[in-house]
């Protein structure tokens, strides 16, 4: 609970992943960060643009490059509009990736196979 407040009450989200790994904890954080409304710096490369699209639902930055996050946190926080543009669009996205969405498409493909058995 304490770490949902937390991100309640930040002005953006920044999770600097370490790059060729996977991150299922990462995604999840960018992945509710997002879901709260709250425009997300993420460096990553494994991934995180199945999620964002670069300057429109968030921020991606290569991983290991602390200049290149500098400059994404500085457009985020320096410009209050582009934050706000992102925060919006976050939240909308993220709609796709509720559990409701991910077991109706499992759902989907399970009845489009069974029906084509019969």
């Amino acid at each position: 609970m304490a770490f949902n407040q937390r991100v309640a009450g930040a002005a953006a989200i920044a999770v600097p992943l370490r790059g060729g790994l996977l991150h299922s904890g990462g995604h999840q954080g960018f992945e509710n960060a997002m879901t709260m409304g709250k425009p997300v710096v993420v460096a990553d490369d494994c991934g995180a643009d199945n999620y964002i699209t670069h300057g429109v639902t968030g921020m991606l930055v290569p991983p290991g490059d602390p200049a290149a996050l500098r400059v994404a946190l500085r457009a985020v926080l320096e410009d209050r509009e582009f934050a706000r543009q992102l925060a919006r669009n976050a939240k909308a996205a993220s709609a796709a990736f509720a559990p409701e969405r991910f077991f109706e498409s499992v759902f989907a493909i399970a009845d489009d196979i069974v029906g084509r058995k019969s």
